[in-house]
């Protein structure tokens, strides 16, 4: 694929379809709405791991809506880690 200044960046994704063929390797997809008859099992772990300490939140909070599109950014950047927001108005 090329980009703006005209050089070749690899295609993201699977691109050796042949070898995949070759090897029978499956490609398939994961949605979570598959497995919504197990939301309550889920629900109920991920429950007891966060209150032991197993799975922490991470949050970045931006200040001023003027960042907005900045920060708004990040999200297709991959700049920012777990939960992202921008606090308009003090508390």
């Amino acid at each position: 694929m090329l980009v703006g200044d005209g050089v070749a960046e690899p295609v993201p994704g699977p691109y050796n379809y042949a070898m995949i063929l070759m090897q029978r390797l499956r490609v398939e997809g994961f949605i979570v709405l598959d497995f919504s008859d197990r939301y309550p099992e889920a629900i109920a772990s991920l429950s007891k791991w966060m209150s032991e300490g197993k799975i922490k939140v991470r949050t970045e909070i931006v200040d001023g809506l003027e960042n907005a599109l900045q920060t708004v950014m990040k999200l297709f950047t991959g700049a920012n880690t777990g939960k992202l927001m921008i606090r308009v108005k003090d508390p």
